[in-house]
């Protein structure tokens, strides 16, 4: 099983947003730790459910799959941070996602769209 086919597992487990469902993950060691976007307006109707990807995310009220997964390796206290990152469910991680990758030392992400 890929790393991909890992986080399409975890998409359609824990992915709670309408617009788009994605799940990103890495390794630590042997383990793949992964993290899928969560919406908070989840029993509502998405006010961006009929907008463009990447416009007008300030109606979002959701946490990215990528910062989800930051926040939980932040939790970790890591020895080692991992090079690799792998995006299911989307072509691109947003500007704000990139960069806070990059900044947490992550070199490389590897992405395959649904």
């Amino acid at each position: 099983m890929t790393e991909f086919d890992h986080l399409r597992i975890m998409v359609s487990r824990q992915s709670t947003c309408d617009k788009r469902s994605v799940a990103a993950g890495c390794y630590v060691g042997e383990r793949f730790i992964t993290s899928a976007n969560h919406c908070e307006h989840t029993g509502q109707i998405c006010p961006r459910l009929s907008l463009p990807s990447g416009c007008q995310s300030e109606l979002c009220a959701s946490t990215h799959a990528e910062i989800g997964l930051l926040n939980k390796l932040k939790a970790m206290k890591l020895d080692i941070i991992p090079a690799i990152v792998w995006i299911y469910g989307h072509y691109y991680a947003c500007q704000a996602c990139a960069k806070a990758l990059a900044d947490f030392g992550i070199r490389e992400l590897r992405i395959k769209q649904l």
